[in-house]
């Protein structure tokens, strides 16, 4: 009910601002994102942020006051469902029904083989697991010592935590990256359209973005990359579509919002998108003066608390990636860590270009040919997306962590900091996708040729991942067949229900998906993930599965431990903290400890505790006590 109300509502609001269309579609994303966040973040003040009446209740208002005072869509959603499907030729109704089947196909693996990331397990989920028993989502927990990473902006962990609340499960947040990635296709989709750019080109351009192995492995994971870039393209989208409808930049700074408390990436394009729109607009700004004033408050909570929060809190918005003249000092590990490529060209590329070439894929070709295009196509608009996108990459080979660190056991981290990239391979892909619209010849031809061997190599390398990274190929191409097979059939009056399905299909699926979660977690190839051995004995447990008593840990916590329905409270245990009350934790619950001596973990008092004491459980270097 709250899912349906909250799409609802921000469908009225978006309709307000554009009555029809794909731009009312990808309009009310971020209107709906934003108002749960808010919810979240202002029940949270009572500590009532993840309680599901609370939550569920707010939504239903909210819905209910949207009814009462603003009016009706001119055109009903349902009935442009009817009137896009019968326009549409069987060929663009397969290709819409093999993309969302594929979609499926992945949310299904994802709920069927939850192999989450380090990221994921580490502070993603944990953030929302701690907020759940708290009730104050937005507040900083630790969750490895050493590591303030409960500092970082977490707007896509509060909007986690709104639907982690009303589900008790980790549902929500596990295809959270495939509702990004759809969003994504469709905002790039939109926002290509909009500028005029053909159908075939536009395809192409959205499918050597979103099919490089560095985003496609992004899917089976909560991580905050993929939905970062997803707003930032949305927040383009709509400031391109702004042309025609100024109000537009409204959800536009919401979406922005969103991006920049998502992750800091994106924050250069998107703060250049949104300057670029207002100004554009200047002078008709004062005309759609109520939903801009009113988005401003919203971005101000949904983007900006965070970095306010940094700034009061330690001197640095960035903080603790970055530290700011009188701030507050990175803390050592970070400070092992804060190299850039440029800095360390050599550690980080000598032995590792083969990584570097599975990862990105195409990517390679798009910001190769980006930096060549502008010099073919000669064009104004192609030279701008290409200055944007060497601007992007300039950015990540100087930004922290790019780069070799210090630290042995934190050798390759840098390989996983490709992710950062994503913006400006964006980027790069808009600059190519506009040579190949607008250029001049040869211009035109050589972007054509760079997106066809980008999304060729993109599809190579994205194969290789198979399971249990992503689905097995057999079982992509199978979806896309039977979703390509069954669009082409399916009678436009039969669209509008589509979505109600798909919502009920979803709240069964996930229903069924909860019972099991963290033993499939545990079991589905995840043996570099910090605790995963001691998730699957635990959850084999009945006295651990039927209980609901804390656990404590050391060095890092699991947010898997938390159990499928979020019973048990998962703490992390002082890095001081005396024997005598470690060993007191044992007696009133669980205390899981990873005998981890590394460069990379500061010494803790837990590893030294319970001397000649045989644990319940031992594999792997973790021990578990529990009276």
């Amino acid at each position: 009910m709250a899912l349906a109300a909250l799409a609802s509502t921000s469908l009225r609001l978006a309709s307000v601002l554009e009555p029809r269309g794909l731009e009312r579609a990808v309009a009310a994303a971020p209107i709906g994102a934003a108002l749960a966040v808010i919810w979240a973040l202002l029940l949270g003040l009572a500590e009532l942020g993840t309680n599901w009446p609370a939550l569920a209740l707010s939504t239903l208002a909210t819905w209910l006051g949207v009814r009462a005072f603003v009016p009706a869509p001119e055109t009903p959603v349902g009935a442009e469902l009817r009137e896009w499907w019968g326009s549409l030729p069987g060929g663009a109704r397969a290709a819409v029904g093999a993309v969302v089947a594929v979609g499926v196909a992945y949310a299904g693996f994802a709920l069927r083989h939850p192999q989450l990331g380090v990221d994921a397990i580490l502070y993603h989920l944990s953030d929302v697991v701690a907020w759940i028993e708290n009730g104050r989502p937005g507040s900083t927990v630790d969750f490895v010592y050493g590591r303030p990473l409960g500092n970082l902006p977490q707007a896509n962990e509060t909007l986690h935590a709104w639907g982690t609340g009303l589900s008790r499960s980790f549902v929500f947040a596990t295809v959270w990256s495939v509702a990004a990635m759809g969003l994504l296709i469709a905002a790039g989709w939109l926002g290509l359209r909009t500028l005029g750019v053909g159908r075939r080109l536009a395809a192409l351009g959205v499918a050597a973005v979103c099919t490089a192995p560095v985003i496609v492995q992004e899917l089976r994971t909560p991580g905050t990359d993929l939905p970062a870039l997803a707003w930032l393209v949305t927040a383009a989208a709509l400031v391109a579509a702004s042309a025609r409808r100024p109000a537009l930049l409204a959800p536009a700074l919401l979406a922005a919002a969103l991006g920049i408390g998502t992750k800091p990436t994106v924050a250069p394009l998107t703060v250049a998108v949104v300057v670029i729109g207002f100004a554009v607009h200047r002078r008709r700004l004062g005309d759609h003066r109520r939903p801009l004033v009113l988005a401003a408050l919203g971005a101000s909570v949904v983007g900006g608390v965070w970095y306010v929060r940094n700034m009061i809190g330690h001197g640095a918005p960035l903080w603790p990636m970055a530290e700011f003249p009188g701030s507050d000092p990175r803390p050592p590990l970070f400070e092992a860590q804060a190299h850039s490529l440029l800095s360390r060209p050599d550690e980080s590329l000598s032995g590792h270009l083969g990584e570097y070439e599975q990862l990105l894929a195409g990517y390679l070709v798009l910001i190769a040919a980006a930096i060549v295009a502008p010099f073919l196509a000669r064009r104004r608009e192609v030279t701008f997306a290409g200055i944007a996108a060497a601007l992007s990459v300039g950015i990540y080979v100087n930004a922290p962590y790019t780069g070799a660190g210090d630290l042995e056991s934190l050798a390759r981290p840098f390989l996983t900091a490709l992710r950062y990239l994503l913006p400006a391979a964006a980027a790069a892909g808009f600059c190519v996708v506009l040579a190949a619209a607008r250029g001049k010849q040869p211009g035109r031809s050589f972007a054509v040729a760079a997106l066809v061997l980008a999304v060729a190599w993109n599809l190579w390398r994205a194969a290789d991942l198979d399971y249990p990274l992503t689905p097995s190929v057999l079982t992509l191409v199978l979806a896309a067949a039977l979703g390509a097979f069954a669009a082409s059939l399916a009678p436009a009056r039969l669209l509008p229900w589509v979505p109600v399905a798909g919502l009920s299909a979803f709240v069964v699926a996930g229903a069924v998906a909860t019972d099991g979660y963290t033993l499939r977690h545990a079991r589905a190839g995840t043996p570099r993930v910090p605790f995963s051995p001691v998730v699957g004995l635990l959850a084999e447990r009945s006295d651990f599965e039927d209980g609901s008593e804390r656990v404590s840990m050391a060095p890092g916590v699991s947010a898997m431990l938390a159990g499928d329905t979020l019973e048990h409270e998962v703490v992390l245990i002082p890095i001081d903290e005396p024997c005598s009350k470690v060993e007191a934790r044992a007696r009133d619950g669980w205390v899981v400890i990873a005998d981890i001596v590394a460069d990379s973990v500061p010494a803790y008092t837990a590893r030294e505790c319970f001397p000649g004491r045989a644990p319940l459980i031992e594999t792997g270097g973790y021990r578990v006590y529990h009276d």
